[in-house]
């Protein structure tokens, strides 16, 4: 019986710092957030034309967005010449796995960080008083939620 040869052949991390590689990733990032938040504060901004729809749609709407729009992202010639890992976590669990070279691993979480705070930044000058209503897109814990609770929230 023949050996069935991978469709994806894995290589090794190149040698070196890639700072393009990294300038992909912090566009990538900013690109990520400035279209995923501008998703929240679309379909939760107080005074967009969204805001008349129930919850559940929206979230819907929100979900189909930012998932598009990271998807999109990952297929563009930015996410293929950077690997689209797009956030620390990913990144560093690349590297745990020998994906990532130690010198590239400090290049491209900090690109990555700098992309957030970029792609933040410009929607809060695109989105305005709409950015500022859902507090940038900030996740917190749910109303009626005791301080135990969102401890032990956390936790879970």
């Amino acid at each position: 019986m023949a050996a069935l040869t991978p469709l994806v052949t894995e290589r090794p991390p190149l040698r070196g710092v890639h700072p393009v590689e990294w300038l992909c990733e912090l566009a990538g990032t900013a690109l990520l957030l400035l279209g995923g938040l501008s998703a929240v504060c679309l379909d939760f901004g107080p005074h967009t034309p969204l805001a008349a729809l129930p919850g559940s749609p929206r979230l819907l709407i929100t979900g189909l967005l930012f998932a598009g729009t990271g998807s999109l992202l990952a297929i563009s010639p930015l996410g293929r010449r950077s690997g689209a890992h797009l956030n620390p976590v990913v990144t560093l669990a690349f590297f745990t796995q020998g994906k990532v070279h130690p010198h590239d691993l400090a290049g491209y979480i900090a690109a990555q960080l700098t992309g957030a705070v970029l792609g933040t930044a410009v929607l809060r000058l695109l989105w305005g008083r709409e950015a500022t209503a859902v507090h940038l897109g900030a996740t917190a814990p749910g109303q009626g939620l005791t301080a135990r609770k969102q401890r032990w929230s956390k936790r879970a």
